[in-house]
């Protein structure tokens, strides 16, 4: 699964949540990264909206996102756990 770079964000988990109203033990948390300095890749001169990293399914955003000196990005997918 590939993500928008809308879903991209460089917040915490904790102000996600307050922002769309839920809470932390609503999802699980997994840790990404990938080696793209820039986060996305280009067309023909445009902007794609796709990242080339690759996230969990069911991936509702990442948050804590960072791009470190070395070239590698990083940050953590939120999943939204199943109900019960």
């Amino acid at each position: 699964m590939k993500i928008s770079l809308e879903k991209i964000l460089t917040l915490t988990a904790s102000e996600y949540c307050g922002i769309v109203g839920k809470k932390l033990k609503d999802y699980s948390a997994v840790g990404v990264m990938h080696d793209s300095p820039f986060g996305y890749y280009k067309i023909k001169g445009e902007e794609k909206k796709e990242v080339l990293v690759e996230v969990p399914e069911r991936t509702e955003v990442i948050v804590n996102y960072q791009m470190l000196y070395n070239g590698y990005c990083i940050g953590t997918a939120l999943i939204p756990k199943k109900k019960k």
